[in-house]
């Protein structure tokens, strides 16, 4: 169980939203979830000003991606998603199931983001994430030109170039 405030784990935030797709009856794919993942990220980083995971995004060529969120689910290619992240314990040797535990404010800020972006098709996402002078295609072209070798997309430039590339 992780703990009331954001930062939180990838793994446990990618298991709430989820969790709240199940609920709504909304099948999740490896790639919506890493989109759902990063506008939940991006939006509440723009509007209250800390991370709401503590993994970096990387700029891959299909967009934002968390690779220990991808490793996790990476099985189910294009298919819904239909378990939940673990994390692997070395000292008891178990792997127990990432959750996130948001106080109720919190959780409501939250759900309100996920709810504007949750009926939006993952190829779509996928289009906004991509859009010219947005935190991915800044990332990706430093990359590419060999000044991002980790192809890091930092809570700075998601901070600097979200809301102008999503306006």
């Amino acid at each position: 169980m992780e703990g009331v405030g954001p930062p939180y784990s990838a793994k446990a935030f990618a298991n709430m939203i989820l969790t709240w797709a199940d609920d709504l009856g909304v099948p999740v794919t490896p790639l919506k979830l890493q989109k759902m993942l990063f506008f939940v990220h991006a939006d509440y980083l723009c509007r209250f000003g800390q991370p709401l995971i503590n993994e970096e995004f990387e700029a891959w060529n299909y967009g934002p991606v968390v690779p220990s969120v991808y490793s996790q689910f990476k099985e189910f290619s294009r298919q819904p998603i239909t378990k939940r992240a673990v994390t692997f314990n070395p000292i008891t040797r178990s792997s127990s199931v990432q959750v996130a535990e948001l106080d109720p404010a919190l959780k409501d800020q939250v759900r309100a983001i996920f709810d504007m972006y949750i009926d939006v098709d993952a190829g779509l996402l996928s289009g906004i994430s991509h859009r010219p002078g947005g935190p991915w295609s800044r990332a990706f072209e430093q990359f590419e030109a060999h000044r991002n070798i980790n192809r890091v997309i930092s809570n700075e430039l998601i901070r600097t170039t979200h809301n102008s590339a999503s306006s």
